[in-house]
């Protein structure tokens, strides 16, 4: 039986990112990238579902998540620095391609990377996510005064993971599992993934390789709507709109590990001969 493996990778900058590995040798590669404030632990219904399945994986807790190193500057939570955190992880595991999946935050970060190292993707999964979440003034409002409440909490963060089964079912607003977040990632890293999440427009022009785009078609926080924008952007690509809400990958975890495993054996198949994992 194939085990996970728990462990570090240090980036020349010194910070520590927190991966769990699970290899399965000459099987393609799935990374997962969770949401802004959250971790990987809340992708623990899809790692369920692939543990099962013949893939290797691979599931990061991003620079201030989790149980990797925290940060205490605005720089530190540079969008660039995610993607090259995310090369750094990947060339210390020697893996030369991967299928990039990513929730929110994440999405934002593989779109980057994406862009930074288009060699090392293979396929690309974006859930609840867009080209630009967040357009014009009046969509930015809110997400700015939100940005502003962050600013004057006083949670300085824990290295650790949240349990998100007890969050099964919430809605894309919801106190307690917003302070959960907030008790484990901290203000800092909170607060610049939101902002991130809210300016961030698209770099890609076009971009061909196979992706699935997934929303929840009740997500109030980003519309599905995006979901359908986005394939300019990703010109290979499939749109899977869900019965759930933002909070797509816990609750509704089967639905999403369905729609991926589908993707990634329509893919399989149309290619004939299967995935070279470059591993």
């Amino acid at each position: 039986m194939v085990m996970f493996t728990e462990s570090y990778v240090t980036t020349k900058e010194g910070v520590k990112i927190f991966c769990r590995v699970r290899r399965k040798v000459g099987r393609p590669w799935l990374v997962f990238l969770h949401g802004g404030g959250g971790s990987l632990s809340s992708w623990y219904q899809e790692e369920a579902f692939f543990t099962g399945k013949n893939y290797s994986l691979l599931l990061i807790d991003m620079r201030g998540h989790g149980n990797s190193d925290k940060g205490s500057t605005r720089d530190f939570f540079a969008l660039g620095n995610f993607s090259r955190d995310l090369a750094t992880v990947l060339r210390h595991f020697g893996i030369k391609k991967a299928t990039i999946i990513g929730h929110c935050f994440g999405s934002v970060v593989a779109q980057q990377f994406c862009l930074g190292y288009p060699g090392m993707v293979d396929r690309v999964v974006l859930i609840n996510s867009g080209k630009e979440p967040f357009r014009g003034i009046w969509s930015k409002i809110i997400p700015v005064l939100f940005c502003a409440f962050v600013y004057c909490l006083p949670f300085q963060g824990v290295k650790g993971h949240a349990d998100y089964s007890k969050f099964v079912g919430s809605y894309d607003i919801h106190a307690q599992r917003f302070f959960t977040d907030l008790y484990y990632a901290g203000r800092r890293a909170c607060l610049s993934t939101y902002r991130i999440t809210t300016y961030f427009k698209s770099p890609l022009k076009k971009f061909d390789k196979p992706a699935l785009l997934i929303h929840g078609r009740n997500d109030i926080i980003v519309s599905y709507k995006n979901s359908f924008e986005l394939q300019q952007v990703f010109t290979n690509s499939t749109v899977k709109i869900l019965n759930t809400n933002h909070l797509s990958v816990y609750n509704y975890g089967p639905g999403v590990s369905r729609a991926i495993f589908e993707f990634l054996e329509s893919s399989e198949r149309r290619i004939g001969k299967g995935w070279k994992s470059g591993t």
